[in-house]
């Protein structure tokens, strides 16, 4: 809202094509303001002629002649659509469908009760039907029933009562005990579900995707109301005559509530996979097959009993792992049979991705020292070639790898190099560095005791934040802390670490 205006504007209502026009004439305004405008609807008029039937559309402007400053002239515009009608001829239409709570009749038929309201405006109509369809419009009705009379604000309530097939309980589509649609004519989409897998593969964003199974969810049925279906009453809108009612019938919905999937064993270890399958839907569930998949194939199933709704079961599997590859795709599946009709069965499926370790790469300490490697870095000018050795107690260090990275100075290289240590004890070492066959520098250091210290820990005291995928984090736990330091400058390299 902006400031108050003292200036006389003029508000102009009018039909684009010159059937109408008229405006209202506004001294100053504060606040908001209030105009009523009466159209003269003449269907003689040659003008207005086409309006009959139809609705018509009109702009609204304020501030018509520009006269007053505005911070934002492109709001002063609207549109309103009217329908002109014969006030001799009704318009027939279902206001609203009540559905009564399902019941029993005995042990086995479920019934339920449509109330059905229908009005009229515009003008009262008589001697109509109103029939009420199962599954298609257009078949035999399930009932007609006649209507003598129907007055302007008068509403006719109708009862339908439907019986489902025996053992079937119902409620409408979508929970909504007052739900439906007003349409032109039936149809509706085919609700499918299909559960996808992924293969095992280094690459998560490129893992191919197959169908494992496909389940198609329980269809609603479908009721329609159609007013006047015999055609006796002319009407100034036909089109809002059929009203449509979906039933689902109560279903089952099985999820997982908890689950425990280990992200690592030893190859030849057990795989133990547990958890707690609940049932949230609105009946027992009735008894199916939960199984295991690793990389696609059933490798564990169990036959779990129904569960009532509102309940939970628990289950455990214990797997082989020796003969696994290292990288695994875990997919635990709820109803592999598809023996349960379920509201969804989009939560029946958990994945996880786990490793298998061999154990033959866990060592002594010893042996560990002796296999790691030891990382030297250092600045190298640019279009410089110095000549670097290095050595502990007289023992020349062999390179197995170099790496340069370049993007840190603009005059100067990080030169990163991987050396064989062959330190195999618990001491203090000298390591001395030649440059162009000269001494060049002496470095003090240790080859510490083994200890539980976290390596995550040891990472991040650098004051380097990782953003890494969960199955690197994983793997950490197995690597060595020095080679981590390779990864460390590539990430950093790479902007995915700062």
């Amino acid at each position: 809202m902006g400031a108050a205006t003292g200036t006389t504007f003029i508000v102009r209502l009018e039909e684009p094509l010159g059937g109408y026009s008229a405006t209202k004439t506004v001294g100053g305004l504060a606040d908001t303001i209030s105009l009523l405008f009466t159209i003269p609807f003449d269907s003689n008029n040659s003008r207005m002629e086409g309006w009959l039937g139809n609705d018509v559309v009109f702009n609204i402007s304020v501030d018509s002649t520009s006269v007053v400053s505005e911070s934002n002239e492109n709001n002063n515009t609207a549109q309103a659509s009217i329908g002109f009608v014969d006030s001799g001829i009704p318009n027939l239409y279902v206001k609203r469908v009540e559905m009564g709570t399902p019941h029993y009749i005995g042990d086995d038929l479920i019934t339920a009760d449509f109330n059905v309201v229908i009005s009229v405006e515009y003008a009262e109509a008589t001697s109509f039907v109103v029939s009420f369809y199962k599954d298609t419009l257009g078949g035999s009705s399930i009932t007609i029933t006649p209507i003598s009379q129907i007055r302007i604000g008068d509403e006719i309530k109708l009862l339908f009562r439907y019986e489902a097939p025996v053992g079937a309980v119902f409620r409408l589509a979508g929970g909504n005990q007052n739900g439906g649609k007003v349409i032109s004519q039936a149809g509706g989409d085919e609700a499918e579900f299909s559960k996808m897998f992924f293969q095992a593969t280094e690459n998560k964003t490129s893992k191919s995707q197959i169908f494992l199974q496909d389940a198609s969810l329980q269809q609603a049925t479908d009721f329609y109301v159609f007013v006047d279906s015999q055609n006796d009453v002319d009407e100034t809108n036909e089109n809002d005559n059929v009203y449509q009612v979906s039933v689902q019938p109560e279903l089952a919905d099985l999820r997982f509530s908890e689950i425990s999937i280990p992200a690592t064993v030893f190859k030849g270890e057990q795989i133990a996979i547990s958890g707690t399958i609940e049932n949230i839907g609105e009946t027992d569930s009735g008894g199916f097959v939960l199984g295991v998949y690793l990389n696609e194939n059933l490798v564990g199933q169990q036959n779990i009993g129904s569960i009532a709704a509102g309940g939970s079961e628990e289950f455990t599997f214990s797997l082989a792992s020796g003969t696994l590859p290292e990288l695994v795709d875990v997919n635990v599946l709820i109803d592999v049979l598809g023996a349960v009709d379920e509201i969804s069965k989009a939560n029946n499926l958990e994945q996880a991705r786990m490793y298998v370790v061999d154990s033959q790469a866990i060592y002594s300490y010893e042996r560990f020292l002796a296999l790691e490697p030891l990382w030297l870095s250092y600045w190298k000018a640019k279009n410089s070639t110095p000549s670097y050795a290095f050595s502990i107690s007289g023992n020349n260090l062999s390179v197995l790898s170099l790496v340069t990275l370049p993007n840190f100075r603009q005059d100067q290289d990080l030169i990163t190099t991987k050396t064989s240590s062959g330190i195999s004890e618990v001491s203090g070492y000298v390591l001395r560095v030649d440059k162009d066959s000269q001494l060049y520098s002496l470095h003090n250091f240790d080859a510490i005791s083994r200890s539980m210290v976290n390596s995550y820990e040891e990472i991040n005291s650098t004051a380097v934040k990782w953003w890494v995928e969960p199955n690197f984090i994983r793997r950490m736990h197995y690597e060595r802390i020095n080679s981590l330091t390779l990864i460390w400058w590539q990430l950093w390299l790479g902007g995915e670490a700062n």
